[in-house]
């Protein structure tokens, strides 16, 4: 998996009314700077 580094997307051209569907995957290894938790949260795509 190539390693990106960004804040924000912009995403043009959808259409209102239509669904549209986004994965996000972001992560953060254990490291002794990281003074927060590091969770890991799976969640099912509902229709």
């Amino acid at each position: 998996m190539q390693e990106i580094d960004i804040n924000h997307i912009d995403v043009t051209g959808l259409e209102p009314g239509k669904p549209y569907y986004f994965v996000v995957q972001s992560k953060t290894g254990s490291h002794e700077n990281n003074k927060n938790t590091v969770l890991k949260v799976e969640t099912d795509i509902k229709n």
